[in-house]
């Protein structure tokens, strides 16, 4: 049984576990990665001269190597490990995944809490952000949407030391397919939104899609709760899938558990009212658009299943504050126009908000100007998609760089300029630039939309990572 060699390598109390050997520390046990896709020799000797405590690999040479344990299935390995020995973690656990929503749902849900009195933390894009004090060092880990195992046992393992019963975990298409989550075992979780995205990872939407659905198959407990949207629903049968599952839907129609009715919304704020198992609650917020409401009740519904009322719920609701970098607002004092800087980086999410932009106007003559780019390295087939949906719903696109990394820029923004269907566009290279030039020909009224970076602060150029901000780069042209 390979339990026991499994169980044999927790008994030598190891101080921890790690999964990169650069930075293994003395008495920790390392697990190398599979040596069907990685040459294991330079990781196993580096891991040794570090100090570990033990080699885990599955290369059939290190059988008999003196503190390599030899395992058909490292990943198995490491889960099983990485579970017993991070036994200790929050007591309710929500994962949220979705091509759109992951983030700000979130932190709504981690703020939600925190309203409640309670400690709490969220772990995903934006990092570990917790109303408990984590080290520098766990804080540092935190970068990705979903980071690596390890990382998130350490980040969720820290907040339970610290007395947070509650931790609220993105869960992104890759991250799952790469075995991110492990066998971490969560109470609730969420599918907020599916669209074309990470085609160069995935190849297919359909590939795309089941990678997401491996979080309910695979992370949850017996007594789990699921929320999807309406959405997500759709694109199922329209894609054929099956949904394995019990789990109750949100969204705008007569047959959704959760029927959400916008009661109305603007540049300033909504009324949000929903129906939920015959009760009806409503609450105001002045986080803008219908996205973001969805989000907000999903991330009520999440924590209402973790125990607290949704009368609780609603009271502090009202409190909660806009993500940074989704559809954040920036005060514009002094020419009342409509700033907005979102992450939207795929078709569907600029189309929805760009959508909603348009019946969010409060004037006639007030025109839509849209700013953004595509990243390099990513997936290419969207970029026309996102040309044509920016040009058709928006008055003015100033197509521009977002994180070029290793491609051409100005190959990427003829890309996007493919796909364009009108004359309403200009090129501005210069993300700076296009910003500062687009602001000096908007009136009163007018609505900007700076998309596809959101809360990144910087920029990459090769392998050149700067410091950028579209925030911070909007603030200071409104000052000048």
């Amino acid at each position: 049984m390979p339990y026991k060699k499994y169980d044999y390598i927790l008994s030598q109390n190891p101080s921890g576990i790690c999964i990169d050997s650069r930075i293994v520390s003395e008495g920790e046990v390392f697990f190398v990665p599979s040596y069907k896709k990685y040459d294991p020799v330079n990781y196993i000797n580096q891991a040794l001269d570090k100090g570990a405590k033990l080699v885990v690999t599955d290369h059939p040479g290190f059988q008999n190597k003196e503190k390599v344990i030899y395992v058909e299935n490292v990943t198995r390995a490491l889960w099983y490990c990485a579970d017993k020995f991070y036994s200790n973690l929050p007591r309710h656990k929500i994962a949220i995944t979705g091509t759109n929503g992951k983030t700000s749902t979130t932190d709504y849900v981690r703020q939600i809490f925190i309203l409640l009195g309670q400690k709490a933390g969220s772990i995903g894009t934006l990092g570990a952000i917790s109303n408990v004090n984590l080290d520098n060092s766990i804080l540092n880990l935190a970068f990705l949407t979903s980071n690596d195992l390890i990382t998130n046992y350490k980040i969720l393992s820290q907040l339970k030391e610290r007395e947070a019963d509650y931790a609220c975990l993105e869960g992104s298409s890759l991250g799952i397919h790469q075995g991110r989550l492990g066998q971490i075992k969560f109470d609730c979780a969420a599918f907020t939104s599916f669209s074309q995205d990470h085609l160069d990872y995935h190849h297919t939407l359909s590939n795309y899609f089941q990678a997401k659905l491996d979080l309910f198959r695979n992370n949850l407990t017996p007594t789990h709760h699921i929320f999807i949207s309406e959405q997500v629903c759709n694109i199922a049968d329209e894609m054929n899938f099956d949904l394995p599952f019990k789990f109750e839907i949100i969204g705008e129609s007569a047959f959704c558990d959760a029927r959400i009715d916008f009661k109305y919304h603007d540049v300033n704020g909504q009324l949000i009212q929903f129906v939920y198992h015959n009760h009806e609650y409503a609450f105001e917020t002045d986080i803008t658009t219908k996205v973001q409401g969805y989000n907000l009740v999903f991330a009520a519904l999440l924590v209402h299943k973790c125990g607290f009322s949704l009368k609780e719920i609603m009271k502090v609701i009202p409190h909660v504050k806009p993500v940074a970098g989704r559809m954040q607002k920036i005060p514009d004092p002094k020419n009342f126009r409509h700033i907005f800087v979102d992450f939207a980086h795929d078709p569907y999410s600029l189309q929805n908000i760009l959508l909603e932009l348009q019946k969010l106007k409060n004037s006639d003559s007030a025109r839509i100007f849209c700013i953004f780019g595509c990243g390099g390295d990513r997936d290419k087939l969207k970029r026309p998609i996102m040309g044509k949906v920016a040009s058709e719903l928006a008055d003015q696109v100033i197509v521009t760089d977002d994180n070029p990394r290793s491609e051409n820029p100005q190959l990427i923004r003829s890309d996007i300029i493919h796909g364009i269907t009108k004359g309403n566009y200009i090129e501005i290279a210069d993300r700076k630039i296009a910003i500062k030039e687009t602001l000096k020909i908007m009136n009163i009224n007018d609505i900007l939309l700076v998309t596809g970076k959101g809360h990144e602060d910087y920029q990459i150029y090769g392998n050149h990572k700067m410091p950028f901000s579209d925030v911070e780069i909007i603030e200071q042209c409104l000052s000048e």
